[in-house]
């Protein structure tokens, strides 16, 4: 009778082994998979990451700092930067793109390069996918459509101007009563100016502001090269503007709106491989 029980008892013990060995080889197995899974998705976040953080760091150093935000009727874009700076914007987007592709290489493995032929060309150019285009450049900043024959839609432009010169003159645009609000805040060491405007998008509508026979800023609002609506801010000789504007843009359609530099990445890792332009913003 005892070494019947003691065989039953050893049986039993040897099911619980098994059950146990297998249980624990199912958590492992299971667990395999989650790790596996985990570090062959790993390369399409760090590209995703990178990506993002090529477009944020392109987007800070340029001063632009492009947003979007909408609503069921309009688009605003905001967007700014520096005229006339006594920077090389060019060489210094050239070094940023060596670096980054190191330091991608260096801590994660990934080969990536930039091609920044389209922003060390002297213009500094955010398109979005409507077909409008802002492009910042050592003489202005310009915003207007793509379309040789387009319009902005444009319904409102909110511009500051920051000049640390003494002005000489003021000249301001002649309200026409246009379909384009304007307000602009400008300052200089003479003080602020606040004008509140509507210009007609298809009329030539210049402010300039003088600071000496030659150096000059001129904001103009409208037609410019067949385009309408567009804003353009330049400079005359030697003249450094800090410049900020919103812009907002009659938009009804229901697609999505998508912000993105001139600038084109190419990234592989992995087995992952992306090749797209740098994106900023979408709406």
């Amino acid at each position: 009778m005892d070494s019947r029980k003691g065989f039953f008892v050893s049986i039993v013990t040897l099911a619980l082994a098994l059950s146990l060995v297998s249980f624990s080889m199912g958590v492992n197995s299971v667990q395999n998979s989650l790790d596996r899974q985990m570090v062959d998705g790993l390369p399409a976040e760090t590209a995703a990451y990178a990506f993002d953080d090529v477009g944020s760091d392109i987007d800070s150093f340029t001063g632009i700092n492009f947003g979007l935000a909408r609503n069921a009727s309009q688009i605003n874009a905001s967007f700014g930067g520096t005229i006339g700076m006594q920077r090389n914007m060019s060489q210094e987007i050239a070094v940023y793109g060596t670096y980054a592709a190191d330091y991608y290489a260096r801590w994660t493995g990934a080969n990536l390069s930039l091609d920044l032929s389209n922003l060390t060309d002297g213009a500094i150019e955010v398109s979005l996918s409507n077909g409008l285009q802002f492009v910042l450049s050592n003489q202005s900043a310009v915003f207007q459509t793509v379309a040789a024959n387009g319009a902005t839609n444009v319904t409102r432009y909110e511009i500051s101007v920051n000049v640390d010169r003494h002005r000489r003159l003021a000249t301001p645009w002649i309200p026409s009563g246009g379909d384009i609000q304007v307000v602009l805040r400008y300052s200089d060491r003479n003080g602020s100016i606040t004008d509140t405007v509507s210009l007609s998008s298809t009329g030539i509508n210049n402010y300039v502001i003088d600071y000496s026979p030659l150096d000059s800023i001129t904001i103009s609002v409208g037609q410019n090269g067949g385009r309408t609506g567009v804003l353009s801010i330049s400079q005359g000789v030697n003249v450094t503007a800090l410049v900020r504007v919103n812009a907002s843009i009659n938009y009804t359609n229901a697609d999505e709106v998508q912000s993105y530099y001139s600038a084109f990445m190419n990234y592989s890792q992995g087995g992952v491989e992306r090749r797209a332009f740098i994106e900023g913003d979408r709406v």
